[in-house]
């Protein structure tokens, strides 16, 4: 697979006038929870879908830590931080940014701190970050938001290798706009056992509703991890090196992909991995392509996070000097991309957050894994047990 990248801004603006009041095992079922229940709350709109888990959650865990009281308590339990976390346990939890790179395997994690000229933040939180997530404060002035716009969006760019150019608009930045946190993931990876090129070639695929459609459908049998539970087929294919995977979530008939993810739960999933003998696997999978772009506060609001987006609710004093209300989220936004063919997968994404003041084969018979329906696909990390990023493909639009 080629290139996969994630980046997560979160943007904190003065509130308005007069407003009131491998990582340890832990966080990673911590992250993959949260994985499974954005998605699910991101799940409703039609449609591919694919974003980074991972990336969101690293951001929204910068803002836990400068978060207080019920602000605090609520991103906490969004992120399902285990009973009793402090924010000194988060931070002894969160693993440093990942470095690591060859020919045939990269992936590269980047934070960064874009805040206001002349603001005053808590030197505490500033240096936290900084020594958790190797994030420096880049002063700027976002009372001129189209400069401020290019600087962060050049700063995305090189880190998504220009997959993300253009996260943020002038407009999603103003007079108010106090700080700007980035999180960036970026993931180049070969296929373990590429697909033959020449076996690719355009075959059918049923969508949910409408006629079938004719993608390029790649093929190759091999031995690939496998379960096979009622109602679905996983199917995990390695990535050159085996630090990360792609796993295939495939429902069979009359299973549709809607029931099967309405019920999918962590320790559901942790099991069906748990089960994955090698098989000779004889897979069909689409070549395609994905973009998203989401606004997240709804669906960060339907898991529970509100405050944060309340003047007269959110704390933020860990982040800030002068009081518990002095910053208010306005906004969280992301975006995902995403390709896959033959040889690896190239994919990016950026989310924006705003706040004012193998063995050889077997002589056996092949399994069938023909992925011509709807799929949820994860890529995780072999390394931690982290997703990374997560997907459903609806209907397949080649690279």
């Amino acid at each position: 697979m080629r290139k996969l990248a994630a980046l997560l801004t979160l943007l904190l603006l003065a509130r308005p006038a007069g407003a009131q009041t491998p990582a340890p095992q832990p966080l990673v079922q911590a992250e993959n929870a949260f994985a499974l229940s954005l998605y699910g709350a991101l799940s409703q709109q039609p449609g591919n879908l694919f974003f980074s888990p991972y990336s969101v959650a690293t951001a929204l865990g910068m803002l836990y830590l400068g978060a207080r009281g019920g602000t605090a308590a609520q991103i906490a339990q969004v992120l399902h931080l285990p009973p009793g976390w402090s924010r000194a346990d988060y931070l002894k939890a969160t693993p440093p940014p990942v470095d690591t790179s060859d020919d045939a395997f990269q992936l590269h994690a980047a934070n960064a701190l874009w805040g206001a000229r002349g603001y005053s933040f808590n030197p505490a939180y500033i240096s936290q970050i900084k020594a958790s997530l190797g994030a420096n404060l880049h002063p700027e002035d976002f009372s001129n938001p189209t400069a401020a716009s290019q600087d962060i969006n050049s700063w995305v760019s090189a880190r998504t290798h220009g997959k993300i150019p253009d996260l943020l608009s002038p407009s999603d930045l103003s007079t108010t706009t106090r700080l700007v946190l980035t999180d960036a993931i970026y993931f180049n990876a070969t296929w373990d056992q590429p697909f033959d090129p020449s076996n690719t070639s355009p075959q059918p695929f049923y969508p949910a509703s409408g006629p079938p459609t004719a993608p390029l459908m790649m093929n190759i049998t091999a031995n690939f991890p496998l379960a096979q539970v009622q109602g679905a087929q996983i199917l995990i294919l390695p990535y050159s090196g085996g630090a990360a995977a792609m796993i295939i979530i495939l429902p069979t008939p009359p299973t549709t992909l809607a029931a099967l993810a309405a019920k999918l739960t962590l320790p559901e999933l942790n099991s069906w991995l748990s089960n994955t003998p090698s098989t000779l696997v004889q897979v069909t999978l689409p070549k395609f392509t994905s973009n998203s772009t989401f606004t997240l506060n709804h669906a960060l609001h339907s898991l529970g996070m509100s405050n944060a987006f309340n003047p007269a609710m959110a704390d933020f004093s860990g982040i800030a000097r002068g009081g518990a209300h002095g910053l208010v989220l306005s906004s969280v936004i992301h975006q995902a991309y995403i390709s896959v063919d033959e040889s690896h997968t190239e994919a990016a994404a950026a989310t924006d957050a705003t706040m004012d003041m193998a063995t050889a084969p077997a002589p056996l018979p092949s399994v069938p894994f023909t992925a011509d329906h709807p799929f949820l696909y994860l890529i995780r990390s072999n390394i931690t047990g982290a997703i990374l990023f997560m997907g459903r493909m609806a209907a397949p639009s080649n690279p």
